[in-house]
Protein backbone atom coordinates (compact mmCIF):
# COMPACT_ATOMS: atom_id res chain seq x y z
CA UNK A 1 0.00 0.00 0.00
CA UNK A 2 1.33 3.37 -0.91
CA UNK A 3 0.40 6.50 0.27
CA UNK A 4 1.30 10.27 0.30
CA UNK A 5 1.25 12.12 3.57
CA UNK A 6 1.25 15.91 3.28
CA UNK A 7 1.58 16.02 6.54
CA UNK A 8 2.58 14.57 10.69
CA UNK A 9 -1.23 14.73 11.30
CA UNK A 10 -1.68 12.64 7.93
CA UNK A 11 1.25 10.03 9.04
CA UNK A 12 -0.09 9.71 12.69
CA UNK A 13 -3.71 8.98 10.65
CA UNK A 14 -2.01 6.05 8.67
CA UNK A 15 -1.14 4.50 11.55
CA UNK A 16 -3.79 4.95 13.26
CA UNK A 17 -5.86 2.96 10.52
CA UNK A 18 -3.22 0.44 10.76
CA UNK A 19 -2.91 -0.06 14.20
CA UNK A 20 -6.80 -1.52 14.76
CA UNK A 21 -6.02 -4.24 12.54
CA UNK A 22 -2.30 -5.32 14.90
CA UNK A 23 -2.71 -8.17 16.95
CA UNK A 24 -0.40 -9.37 19.42
CA UNK A 25 2.45 -10.87 18.42
CA UNK A 26 2.56 -8.84 15.36
CA UNK A 27 6.31 -6.89 14.43
CA UNK A 28 6.55 -3.01 12.29
CA UNK A 29 9.10 -2.79 11.40
CA UNK A 30 9.68 1.46 10.18
CA UNK A 31 12.37 2.36 7.40
CA UNK A 32 13.34 5.78 6.23
CA UNK A 33 16.49 8.16 6.76
CA UNK A 34 16.76 10.67 10.15
CA UNK A 35 13.36 12.80 10.02
CA UNK A 36 11.10 10.73 8.03
CA UNK A 37 8.58 10.21 10.37
CA UNK A 38 9.19 7.15 11.47
CA UNK A 39 8.64 8.08 15.49
CA UNK A 40 5.87 10.12 14.07
CA UNK A 41 4.15 6.49 12.27
CA UNK A 42 5.02 5.23 15.87
CA UNK A 43 3.37 7.98 17.69
CA UNK A 44 0.00 6.96 15.35
CA UNK A 45 -0.19 3.28 16.16
CA UNK A 46 0.49 4.19 19.80
CA UNK A 47 -2.44 6.53 19.89
CA UNK A 48 -4.57 4.14 17.65
CA UNK A 49 -4.52 1.76 20.40
CA UNK A 50 -5.09 4.76 23.10
CA UNK A 51 -2.09 5.66 24.46
CA UNK A 52 -1.11 9.22 25.10
CA UNK A 53 0.97 9.81 21.62
CA UNK A 54 2.98 12.86 23.15
CA UNK A 55 4.29 10.18 25.61
CA UNK A 56 6.17 8.90 22.39
CA UNK A 57 9.21 9.71 21.77
CA UNK A 58 12.42 8.57 19.72
CA UNK A 59 13.95 5.94 21.94
CA UNK A 60 17.70 6.37 20.61
CA UNK A 61 19.39 7.10 23.74
CA UNK A 62 17.23 4.38 25.87
CA UNK A 63 16.86 1.52 23.12
CA UNK A 64 13.62 0.55 23.92
CA UNK A 65 10.54 1.71 25.47
CA UNK A 66 7.43 0.27 26.41
CA UNK A 67 3.88 1.60 26.24
CA UNK A 68 0.90 0.00 28.19
CA UNK A 69 -2.56 -0.30 26.31
CA UNK A 70 -5.64 -1.85 27.33
CA UNK A 71 -5.35 -4.03 23.76
CA UNK A 72 -1.40 -5.00 24.58
CA UNK A 73 1.93 -3.48 25.04
CA UNK A 74 3.63 -1.90 23.15
CA UNK A 75 7.27 -2.08 22.68
CA UNK A 76 9.28 0.33 20.70
CA UNK A 77 12.47 -0.44 19.87
CA UNK A 78 15.43 2.10 18.11
CA UNK A 79 18.55 1.04 16.94
CA UNK A 80 19.94 3.60 15.82
CA UNK A 81 23.12 3.78 17.40
CA UNK A 82 23.32 -0.08 17.56
CA UNK A 83 26.64 -0.87 15.60
CA UNK A 84 26.40 -4.95 16.26
CA UNK A 85 24.37 -8.02 17.88
CA UNK A 86 26.76 -8.03 20.66
CA UNK A 87 25.57 -4.20 21.76
CA UNK A 88 21.78 -5.70 22.25
CA UNK A 89 23.00 -8.10 24.71
CA UNK A 90 21.07 -7.30 28.03
CA UNK A 91 18.28 -5.35 26.55
CA UNK A 92 16.14 -8.35 26.67
CA UNK A 93 14.79 -7.43 23.13
CA UNK A 94 14.63 -11.24 22.25
CA UNK A 95 12.00 -11.86 25.20
CA UNK A 96 10.38 -8.83 23.09
CA UNK A 97 10.02 -10.86 20.08
CA UNK A 98 8.52 -13.81 21.79
CA UNK A 99 5.98 -11.57 23.82
CA UNK A 100 2.61 -11.22 23.43
CA UNK A 101 2.74 -7.12 22.52
CA UNK A 102 3.28 -5.24 19.39
CA UNK A 103 6.92 -4.91 18.57
CA UNK A 104 7.81 -0.87 16.31
CA UNK A 105 11.49 -1.22 15.91
CA UNK A 106 13.02 2.06 14.06
CA UNK A 107 16.49 1.37 12.04
CA UNK A 108 16.21 -2.60 12.27
CA UNK A 109 19.26 -3.57 9.68
CA UNK A 110 21.38 -4.94 12.56
CA UNK A 111 18.45 -7.35 13.62
CA UNK A 112 17.15 -8.02 10.46
CA UNK A 113 17.86 -11.60 10.11
CA UNK A 114 16.70 -12.04 13.54
CA UNK A 115 12.93 -10.69 12.40
CA UNK A 116 9.93 -13.48 11.58
CA UNK A 117 9.03 -13.65 7.18
CA UNK A 118 5.76 -12.00 8.05
CA UNK A 119 6.82 -8.66 9.84
CA UNK A 120 5.16 -5.47 8.74
CA UNK A 121 7.47 -3.16 6.61
CA UNK A 122 6.96 0.69 6.41
CA UNK A 123 9.17 2.33 4.25
CA UNK A 124 8.97 6.08 4.58
CA UNK A 125 10.51 8.47 1.59
CA UNK A 126 10.72 12.29 2.18
CA UNK A 127 9.33 14.28 -0.56
CA UNK A 128 9.36 17.67 0.91
CA UNK A 129 9.63 19.28 4.09
CA UNK A 130 6.03 18.10 5.19
CA UNK A 131 5.19 15.36 2.21
CA UNK A 132 6.00 11.86 3.12
CA UNK A 133 5.60 8.97 0.88
CA UNK A 134 4.77 5.70 3.08
CA UNK A 135 4.98 2.03 1.82
CA UNK A 136 3.26 -0.07 3.80
CA UNK A 137 4.12 -4.15 2.85
CA UNK A 138 4.41 -7.57 4.38
CA UNK A 139 4.61 -11.06 2.88
CA UNK A 140 1.96 -12.24 5.61
CA UNK A 141 -1.79 -12.85 3.91
CA UNK A 142 -3.58 -11.41 7.00
CA UNK A 143 -1.36 -8.27 6.81
CA UNK A 144 -1.92 -7.83 2.83
CA UNK A 145 -5.59 -8.42 3.29
CA UNK A 146 -5.94 -5.38 5.74
CA UNK A 147 -3.08 -3.28 3.07
CA UNK A 148 -5.58 -3.87 0.24
CA UNK A 149 -8.67 -2.27 2.48
CA UNK A 150 -7.33 -0.02 3.51
CA UNK A 151 -5.74 1.18 0.06
CA UNK A 152 -9.49 1.63 -0.68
Amino acid sequence: MKIVSSSSIDTIQVAKRLSRYLRKGDCVVLEGPLGSGKTVFAKGIASGMGFDPDQVTSSSFVLMQQYKTKRMDIYHLDFYRIKSMIDLHGIGYEEVFSSKGLTIVEWPDIIEGFLSEDHIVVKIKTISPTKRSIDIDSKNKRIKKILTRLAK
